[in-house]
């Protein structure tokens, strides 16, 4: 495990959830009680709760009524930690976990999710590695002065808008995926207003960087994709937000 830098920490980091995300191809026949004989002993002081999918048959019977048919099959195994903080998603779909506030960081977390790793291929036994990726979704407060909200004082987004002369927005919602040679993968950016009141407007930057190249689950590369989703998605961040709007976190 290579030793990773830390980017330039932030004083009041936005953040208010960090989630890392290992997608994986697992062979059908793993069950309950395996999984939880791995996850027990490893995990002391998690709280461990099985997680069913449900799904829903529809079928058309007399008269063409619609008959609908839910059956729940056990999906994984939901891991939170005792301070709440960490919220581990073992899956037969892969392995996905949530840091919540505060963040400890990239070079500590990723410790941790290799390590959850580790267990995630003892309990599934993925076959690969069909998609890796972190997902950053901060809060922001956009402040009204006088009665106005000035969008280009705060992003780099939303300056520019359909009509001219007075006029009022009400909601917004943007998405995009957007890569770049510097960094060769890919991410996606959801920018989307939320609550409003009279002194400022709730905005929520969701960004996630990721990598859908497949790979053989023990394969080194791995933990260097994540750092280099983590860069891309720093720099979309930092790129996002005017430089009057970044200070205000350093």
């Amino acid at each position: 495990m290579p030793a990773f830098v830390e980017l330039p920490q932030l004083k009041e980091p936005p953040l208010v959830e960090v989630l890392y995300g290992l997608q994986a191809i697992t062979a059908p026949t793993i069950g309950r009680e395996h999984v939880r004989a791995v996850l027990e002993p490893e995990l002391p002081g998690f709280k461990l709760e099985d997680m069913d999918q449900v799904q829903v048959q529809v079928r058309t019977v007399e008269q063409g009524r619609h008959l609908h048919e839910q059956r729940a099959e056990w999906h994984g195994i939901k891991a939170i930690s005792a301070d709440g903080r960490r919220v581990a998603h073992f899956t037969r779909e892969g392995l996905f976990i949530s840091f919540l506030p505060p963040y400890a960081g990239f070079p500590e977390c990723i410790e941790e999710v290799r390590r959850l790793w580790e267990l995630y291929t003892k309990c599934f036994a993925p076959q690969q590695v069909a998609r890796l990726g972190i997902r950053y979704i901060n809060w922001l407060l956009i402040p009204v002065e006088d009665g106005i909200i000035k969008f280009e004082d705060h992003f780099k987004l939303l300056t520019l808008y359909p009509v001219e002369g007075p006029f009022e927005l009400h909601r917004f919602h943007n998405q995009f995926e957007v890569s770049s040679p510097e960094f060769g993968i890919p991410a996606r950016v959801i920018f989307t207003s939320m609550k409003e009141t009279r002194t400022g407007l709730e905005v929520i930057l969701d960004i996630e960087s990721f990598d859908d190249e497949t790979r053989r689950p023990t394969d080194a590369v791995i933990w260097d994709r994540f750092d280099l989703a983590r860069k891309w998605a720093y720099k979309l961040f930092s790129n996002t937000l005017t430089e009057k709007c970044f200070q205000q976190f350093q």
